[in-house]
């Protein structure tokens, strides 16, 4: 007998290792440690907060381990466990009668309800986009016209304002339009870059979703069946950045640092449990850790550069058992009425190591044993060598990390480690909902106490469970009609003194025992003449009533307790009409539609957290990696983007899409949008990709469009030299500005410069004469040939 220890411990150190550690225990007078967690934190403040945490998953557990035990006993009786374990001792039958009806029960609602293919949707949150555009295209249309006559007459206004005269300032009926056009640009330039975003966003997480292992069809599969069976699944989504290892449950976090992480602590564990150079495990313990540093070795030196696909979100379905839930809570949707919340992990020593990047020898953690289906922490006991070996292999520790809405901080914490065994902090990345954490639960209650030894908590009551009654009714008729069977086999009674034997067989034995055809069989007692009908005859038996038998009572009621029919597993009853399967069926469908909203809805929050963990964390370059060059992402202003944009499901594609709906619906409308856009002179581009989209078909209509064709721009031509302009009597400068303008606009006129004015008051000849006694240069203004004559000249 051994007595086996409840914590993790270092393996006993050879006689040459503890003479070494006695030596420094003497000369330092402490005793030697590498590992942080084997000591008190130095902060007590820190130490209390740990232990505050531990008593609380303690005891949170404790609170709900009724309810926890009767989930595990719906999973063995779903799987096929519905007799006590008893029940051959007390029958002497290998196996009992089994009418198994709620296995194709889940099968069947399990086929109905899951997620056939969840297609993440984002849409544009409404938004106020423009401040002064009022949403009307005749209003853009005014605005544009009065910009255009604004904009011509501008050159003009500026060579005025170059010459020095003074032009007045644009009415307010330019102003305005002007600003309405610029609202107008700035919004539509905002929201396609919203759109954009959002496109981009929709193919990130749909393309993460794909990437999810184990599978997420998969994974929403056995999580309906879990919900059936055991009341509740649980989703939760974690962040996983370049070369970091994240803890999960059935997540596949396989990464090249984690696999160098696991042998890391293998390394550990190896070197831990070497027991000193006295020992007869040496040369093994010596070749596996060359082995292992090898490994790590080869590892290291193939290890390829940082892909994208190292990084982004994961998924992490967790078992129904496994989430301590703050016992104040009123509903489990949302957590409502929470404060806190632990998901729970029993991890491998090594697990817990190679996770955490820590060291668990000698820090307290408490040891946890499988035991009847569950983990429990192991207690100071004594057990044969041949169970411990046997338990050291289920040994685990718990790990919980818990989530505290109150101070938005998260802690991890193991069961018997006096410190944490990661930082705490705000989740990160934080998500608007806090919990990462998705419950998923069809008959959803709200409680205002729960009660756990009566079943009344925020954990309704499986499909299992509703059925568990009319099933062990089926079991139990089958069973005694069986049994009944068995009693009314032929028996018979006879005197004992004609088929005693003195010697030899009993002549009962004979009667009894199994024979073949033509037997003949020697009675020793019986004389000659007597009849051996007379001295034997058949045990009474009792008839059997079908009646008594019957189970059809309780395969109606277990129908009824799970929202089915007969006619859905092929079992109508002759008296049941067409009329009456309709209305159960219509009703059976308004349910199946409700558990299927719930399915929207956890999908739907899950790729809202998926979409706001991206935004945060992911550049650029990786999506465009992930996604594809033409990818537009949020490098700035993310957190605006993200309350922009929200996520849901698309309809429909939890559950099997009415398609021959849809295209009625589109052959409908179609034409009218056809015609729409061609009186608009759009491409019918858009129309068609639809149509193909929601035909299902593969084809790209992209392949089928004519290629772009690039065309150089034209040449550019030396301007066109005007004519000189002519003299007119007309002076421009002297016409209201309405007039300038339409001269400008018709005939390109331009108001003549203040010099020309003056020459026309005063004539071209004196004018002429003045610069030539002034010896002024000649000018355009007033240079003239010297045979040119000029009318209105003065002597």
């Amino acid at each position: 007998m051994s007595n086996v220890s409840t914590t993790v411990q270092s393996a006993p150190l050879g006689f040459v290792d503890r003479v070494k550690t006695a030596g420094k225990i003497i000369l330092t007078g402490q005793r030697p440690t590498d590992n942080p967690l084997a000591s008190e934190p130095k902060d007590r403040s820190r130490g209390a907060m740990v232990e505050e945490l531990t008593k609380w998953c303690s005891d949170t557990r404790e609170f709900w381990r009724p309810v926890f035990d009767r989930m595990r006993e719906e999973q063995r009786f779903a799987a096929g466990k519905q007799w006590p374990t008893n029940y051959e001792l007390r029958t002497g039958q290998r196996e009992p009668y089994q009418g198994d009806v709620v296995q194709q029960m889940v099968n069947r609602m399990t086929a109905s309800l899951y997620a056939k293919n969840p297609v993440p949707e984002a849409v544009l949150e409404e938004r106020l986009t423009f401040e002064l555009w009022d949403g009307n295209q005749a209003t853009i249309d005014a605005a544009q016209q009065i910009a255009a006559a604004f904009h011509a007459a501008k050159p003009q206004a500026e060579a005025l304002i170059g010459q020095g005269v003074q032009v007045p300032a644009p009415p307010p009926q330019v102003t305005q339009a002007l600003d309405i056009l610029t609202d107008y640009q700035r919004g539509m330039q905002e929201k396609n870059l919203y759109k954009k975003i959002a496109h981009t966003g929709e193919m990130l997480v749909a393309q993460q979703w794909r990437s999810q292992s184990p599978d997420m069809l998969v994974s929403a599969k056995q999580a309906t069946s879990q919900i059936l069976v055991s009341r509740v699944a649980y989703i939760k989504a974690m962040y996983r950045r370049d070369m970091e290892s994240v803890a999960t449950t059935t997540a596949n976090d396989m990464e090249f640092s984690d696999r160098v992480a696991t042998l890391q602590a293998q390394l550990q564990t190896v070197e831990q449990d070497t027991t000193g150079e006295d020992d007869a495990k040496v040369f093994e313990a010596k070749k596996m850790r060359e082995t292992i540093q090898q490994e790590i070795a080869d590892m290291q030196a193939q290890q390829p550069p940082p892909v994208a696909g190292d990084e982004g979100v994961v998924h992490d379905w967790l078992a129904s058992t496994s989430v301590l839930v703050d016992p104040n809570c009123t509903c489990l949707w949302e957590f409502t009425g929470a404060s806190r919340i632990a998901h729970e992990l029993m991890m491998t020593v090594e697990q817990a190591e190679s996770k955490f990047k820590i060291n668990l020898r000698d820090a307290g953690a408490k040891i946890y044993i499988n035991l009847d289906g569950s983990y429990k922490r192991q207690t100071a006991q004594s057990f044969d060598q041949q169970d411990k070996a046997q338990m050291a292999k289920s040994a685990k520790v718990c790990v919980w990390e818990i989530q505290d809405k109150t101070t938005g901080l998260q802690y991890t914490v193991i069961d018997g480690v006096r410190d944490f065994i990661k930082e705490p902090g705000q989740q990160s990345p934080p998500v608007s909902r806090f919990w990462t954490i998705i419950p998923i639960t069809f008959n959803r209650q709200v409680v205002e106490e729960n009660d756990p030894q009566a079943d009344v908590t925020i954990f309704p009551r499986s499909h299992i469970r509703l059925a568990m009654p009319m099933q062990q009714d089926i079991n139990t008729a089958g069973e005694g009609l069986r049994e009944h069977r068995v009693a009314n086999r032929p028996g018979w009674t006879a005197v004992k003194s004609k088929f005693a034997s003195t010697s030899g067989q009993n002549d009962a034995l004979k009667l009894a025992s199994p024979r073949n055809a033509h037997d003949l069989l020697m009675m020793e007692n019986i004389q000659p003449g007597e009849k051996i009908a007379d001295f034997i005859e058949p045990i009474p038996t009792q008839p059997i009533d079908p009646k008594m038998y019957d189970n059809a009572a309780s395969s109606q009621a277990m129908m009824l307790a799970t929202g089915e029919q007969p006619s859905d597993i092929g079992a109508q009853r002759p008296d049941e009409k067409a009329t009456g399967q309709n209305i159960a069926a219509q009703a059976r469908a308004t349910s199946v539609g409700s558990n299927i909203d719930d399915f929207d809805f956890a999908f739907s929050t899950l790729a809202q957290m998926d979409w706001e963990m991206l935004v945060q964390e992911m550049d650029s370059e990786t999506v465009k990696e992930l996604v594809g060059r033409g990818a537009t992402w949020a490098d700035v202003a993310r957190e605006d983007v993200a309350r922009s944009i929200f996520f849901k499901i698309e309809a429909g594609s939890t559950g099997r899409p009415n398609e021959q709906a849809d295209l009625n619906n589109f052959q409908v409308i179609a034409p009218q949008v056809g015609d729409m856009m061609k009186a608009a002179g759009l491409s019918l581009e858009p129309l068609i990709k639809e149509g193909v989209r929601r035909l299902g078909d593969k084809l790209d209509v992209d392949e089928f469009l004519q290629p772009a064709q690039v065309i150089a721009p034209p040449a550019q031509q030396a301007p066109v030299q005007k004519p000189p302009s002519l003299a007119m009597s007309l002076n421009v400068a002297d016409l209201p500005p309405e007039e300038q303008e339409q001269a400008v606009q018709q005939f390109g006129i331009k108001p003549a410069p203040p010099a020309s004015r003056l020459i026309n008051k005063i004539g071209h000849g004196v004018a002429v004469k003045a610069a030539h006694d002034n010896k002024v240069a000649a000018t355009p203004a007033f240079a003239a040939a010297p045979n040119q004559s000029f009318p209105n000249a003065h002597p």
